[in-house]
């Protein structure tokens, strides 16, 4: 005779792997002669799991900056350094440098975005990037510092995946004071040239297993460039449930 001796139930829990998606973009216009920028910075209502990626952009001083926020009261968030790097990897005859910051789990609406350095800059430039989708606990990947002299502006190998985006910010010295940078395969999230001949650049791409980040550019002299990889928020799928069936 054959009997039902168990009925077992396996809940298993499955990881959903959100993808990361492009929010807004914001800067605080060319700053002159200032070791400090604050702006707004606005968030999407229906942007979930943000983060903000922050290019900083100096000139005539020392690079270190000393802090980075995003929003105001309980919802400060410090941001977290990528990398920084003078173009040519060269901190006295080219002083022009860029630096990367990402902040996550940040709020929706407007977001002050505060960055101190510790030393005035005759240029100063701040450009932010809102993403969605991105993970609060680790949100980026290993970051890649790049430079060179009189070549492509290129952040190359980049380890990100699908679903991911890779984000970088370069900053290029050039002759002319009328250079223009163009993209053909990533996003060209802000572009701003000043007369002390730089341009700034921030941009992003789709993750893949290896990505590269390139502006081309008129007229390229000295360049630095900091990329990153945000990672993708998870979220747990329900519950599907497998019936084992004994019998004897």
């Amino acid at each position: 005779m054959t009997r039902l001796l168990t009925l077992l139930l396996l809940l298993i829990a499955s990881p959903l792997w959100a993808a990361v998606s492009y929010d807004s973009v914001a800067n605080s216009g060319l700053l002159s002669g200032v070791n400090t920028a604050s702006y707004t910075h606005t968030v999407g209502g229906g942007c979930s799991n943000a983060a903000v990626a922050i290019g900083i952009y100096g000139y005539g001083g020392d690079r270190t900056v000393t802090s980075v926020t995003v929003g105001t009261g309980g919802g400060l968030v410090n941001a977290v350094e990528m990398g920084g790097q003078y173009a040519n990897g060269d901190g006295g005859g080219y002083n022009q440098w860029t630096a990367l910051w990402v902040a996550s789990g940040v709020g929706t609406a407007g977001q002050a975005i505060n960055v101190t350095l510790n030393s005035s800059q005759t240029k100063l430039y701040v450009s932010t990037v809102s993403y969605c989708g991105v993970n609060a606990l680790t949100p980026t990947g290993t970051a890649v510092i790049s430079y060179d002299l009189n070549t492509t502006p290129t952040i190359a190998g980049i380890s990100s995946a699908t679903g991911e985006i890779a984000v970088g910010a370069v900053i290029q010295r050039e002759n002319t004071g009328s250079s223009t940078c163009a993209v053909s395969s990533i996003n060209n999230r802000d572009n701003a040239t000043e007369t002390y001949y730089s341009t700034y650049l921030l941009g992003d791409t789709a993750g893949a297993a290896s990505v590269n980040l390139t502006w081309t550019c008129s007229d390229s002299d000295a360049w630095s460039g900091v990329g990153v990889s945000l990672k993708a928020s998870t979220g747990i799928a329900p519950h599907r449930q497998r019936r084992l069936v004994v019998f004897q």
